[in-house]
């Protein structure tokens, strides 16, 4: 077989050594460097280069470390050297994994997440790496670049719509997320970053305008008023907001809420407004009663 041994290296300094196979023309003729992908349009395969590659896929830089031609042993020779020196020349940016040679099948990857050990480590540092600011910000600007482009913003929400509609994702969804919701840290996480977005002045006007252009839609109006009263009329559903009803007005915050609701109707009770219009009304009342006393025919249907 004939194969090349390469060398790609991103803008930011990462590199990532592989090996490709070509045709024994494409071994003799390939130049020994390039920019972009290889002349076959190939970026690479590691999971962890691959979000790189496609992120700066026409700035990349390659550079072929050898040409061979000899059976897979010999690749695969070729392709751990070729790692092991770019590991001991880049060390933490060199992004490739393994050590080369077969490289992972799919039933090795199963066998690593089925590990409690793996996973437990894998999950912290991906998320002790998302915590970081820089990564925050940089997974900021490469989502919202994507959304930029409505051709990607289009299929993403078409996927999303046609597998959440999926019976056995839904069901899927639905144990993750009540399983989650069980978990007092991230219920607590979750509540307090969900009420400090909404209350930001741009997601509230983005909301509110993404509100108004739907209920001016007839259609959508009558769906949606006719859902949420079917919804309403429910036993099952009418329990559960009774309940929630009664628990929400049992917690401190509630209960002081609805104190000062009280105090502020008992201090407008009092003022000489409002007592001049309760004298108001209560006059019109009397006359209507003494109205109806005098003239009781005026009353009969």
């Amino acid at each position: 077989m004939q194969a090349i041994i390469y060398l790609f290296r991103c803008p930011k300094g990462r590199v990532y050594a592989g090996w490709r196979g070509v045709s024994p023309e494409a071994l003799r003729t390939w130049p020994r460097r390039g920019v972009g992908p290889l002349p076959c349009g190939y970026i690479g395969s590691g999971v962890a280069w691959l979000p790189v590659a496609r992120r700066h896929r026409k700035a990349l830089r390659w550079v072929i470390l050898a040409r061979v031609d000899g059976d897979r042993a010999d690749v695969d020779v070729a392709e751990v050297r070729a790692i092991h020196l770019t590991r001991l020349i880049f060390g933490p940016r060199c992004k490739n994994i393994r050590d080369g040679g077969q490289g992972s099948t799919s039933e090795e990857a199963r066998a690593l997440w089925a590990d409690p050990d793996y996973v437990e480590r894998t999950t912290k540092a991906n998320r002790e790496a998302r915590k970081r600011p820089d990564v925050r910000a940089k997974r900021r600007a490469v989502s919202t670049a994507l959304w930029s482009d409505p051709s990607y913003a289009d299929k993403t929400v078409a996927a999303i719509r046609e597998g959440c509609a999926r019976p056995e994702v839904r069901a899927k969804n639905s144990t993750s997320t009540a399983a989650r919701w069980t978990d007092p840290d991230y219920a607590a996480r979750t509540t307090a970053a969900i009420k400090e977005a909404l209350n930001r002045p741009e997601v509230k006007a983005k909301i509110g305008a993404i509100s108004t252009a739907l209920w001016a839609d007839p259609g959508y109006a009558e769906r949606t008023t006719a859902a949420l009263q079917e919804a309403n009329a429910r036993p099952e559903v009418r329990a559960k907001n009774s309940a929630a009803h009664k628990a929400l007005a049992q917690t401190p915050e509630r209960r002081a809420h609805l104190d000062l609701i009280r105090a502020d109707a008992a201090a407008a009770g009092t003022t000489p407004e409002a007592i001049a219009k309760r004298q108001r009304t209560r006059a019109l009342n009397d006359g209507w009663r003494l109205l109806a006393e005098q003239h009781p025919e005026w009353w009969v249907p």
